[in-house]
């Protein structure tokens, strides 16, 4: 096959070279489907690939297939409308200047099994020392301003099986149409609302572990990179009993440490919620902050925090102050008359929804503030129950990648897994304080 270089081949129309890609019984696929509720997509990965959900940038999947190859599906927005005319000039421009001397390998028209029409490109990239790599991509409008893109990166000499691959994975893609996510987030508020009404205010104070420590560790290196206490109590704040949870953590990124503070208050009613979250950089050696009474609304300056938030809401107004060294800001927003959650509440759910509701598994959704994003946003729970595992999917927000938490039949947590590659792993106060000179 002639190769074409990427100068020459900017303004080529695309050819059809390829037939389209059907689905079909590809015996190198897992059988369960890997899902992505939020943006309505899901795929049947490579059998034995390990699956890495992210939240960076664009990319949503990362799946790797070892022997330096993998690949990633990523969903991509535009200012402006999109064909696939040309999103395939954009990709050939994007590879000429980063790999300038890179060629176009082969290009052509796919389809997958639900529908979605596409097109894909594959682009051979010279090393100057070690073998060559070939990057395809497959792109497929979802909406006329929205696309979703699936790459492989292999070496050149592994491409063909790759490719085989690659493309019995484009043939097993999904889109859900909006509407339909729509109603299925409805349902899950529904059931939500439902369930949470059942919740009294003696099912949460049984719920609550006075005092429980966990390490944090790198998913890659097995290493600890941090600790983290959490408190859960019975609590009065503004004349008001309820309950607060406080969780302090501490994460080291080389010769700095990152201090979390977050406090959470709701009333037993659920009229009153306070909240805030103020995080610090310091040096390593520093000692981690001194705590105020859960609910204090005191100011947070920039020498002491590199950023905090705080939250007051009573009944549906909510109210939250933003600030950073640099500005200081404040939102207001009333919170949907039902379906709403709590910071306690959000933290509580999946103790308690295994205690009381969750016998066969299921999925149950929320309305609740993100301070991460610093908005309202929907937020859902998965739960499966499977050989007297449980298996507890957390999703803060659409646009972000699940939590996943491994729990006891009791509702005790076992491990948690978050997408930023961190794992929190109970251990004792002792243990963390010997190894992390915790005062």
């Amino acid at each position: 096959m002639r190769f074409a270089p990427l100068a020459l081949a900017l303004g080529a129309l695309v050819p059809a070279t390829l037939p389209a890609v059907a689905c079909g019984d590809e015996p190198d696929l897992a059988e369960k489907r890997w899902r992505e509720e939020a943006f309505g997509l899901s795929l049947r990965p490579p059998r034995e690939a390990k699956l890495v959900p992210v939240n960076t940038g664009d990319t949503i999947l990362r799946i790797r297939l070892g022997a330096n190859s993998r690949m990633a599906l990523s969903l991509k927005r535009s200012d402006v409308e999109l064909t696939l005319e040309r999103l395939r000039g954009m990709a050939v421009q994007e590879m000429a200047m980063a790999h300038p001397s890179a060629v176009v390998l082969d290009e052509g028209q796919v389809r997958t099994g639900s529908g979605l029409e596409g097109l894909e490109i594959y682009f051979r990239i010279p090393r100057e020392s070690g073998e060559a790599r070939v990057e395809g991509q497959a792109f497929f409008l979802l909406s006329p301003k929205q696309m979703a893109m699936l790459t492989v990166e292999v070496p050149r000499r592994r491409f063909e099986e790759t490719r085989a691959l690659f493309e019995a994975v484009i043939a097993s893609l999904r889109h859900t149409a909006p509407a339909k996510l729509n109603r299925r987030r409805e349902k899950r508020i529904e059931r939500g609302r439902a369930w949470r009404e059942a919740i009294t205010p003696e099912r949460i104070e049984a719920a609550l572990v006075p005092e429980r420590w966990f390490r944090i560790r790198s998913t890659d290196s097995g290493k600890d990179v941090g600790y983290a206490r959490v408190r859960e109590m019975p609590y009065e704040a503004m004349d008001e009993p309820g309950f607060a949870v406080r969780i302090q953590r501490r994460i080291v990124r080389g010769k700095l440490a990152e201090d979390t503070l977050r406090d959470f208050f709701v009333s037993r009613d659920g009229g009153l919620e306070l909240f805030s979250v103020k995080t610090t950089v310091r040096e390593r050696g520093a000692a981690p902050p001194k705590a105020d009474r859960i609910g204090a609304q005191s100011p947070t300056s920039p020498e002491s925090a590199s950023r905090a938030q705080t939250g007051l809401r009573e009944r549906r107004s909510l109210t939250v102050t933003r600030q950073s060294p640099t500005h200081k800001k404040t939102h207001r927003w009333s919170v949907p008359d039902r379906g709403y959650l709590s910071q306690v509440h959000a933290h509580l759910v999946p103790r308690l929804w295994i205690r009381h509701g969750a016998a066969g598994g299921g999925a149950i959704g929320f309305y609740a503030y993100l301070p991460r994003k610093g908005k309202l946003s929907f937020r859902s729970y998965q739960l499966e129950r499977r050989n007297g595992r449980i298996r507890v999917r957390i999703r803060p927000g659409p646009e972000l990648a699940p939590e996943i938490q491994r729990r006891r039949t009791d509702g005790a947590l076992i491990e948690r897994s978050r997408a930023n590659g961190h794992r929190w792993v109970p251990d004792s106060r002792e243990s963390i304080a010997r190894d992390w000179r915790v005062r």
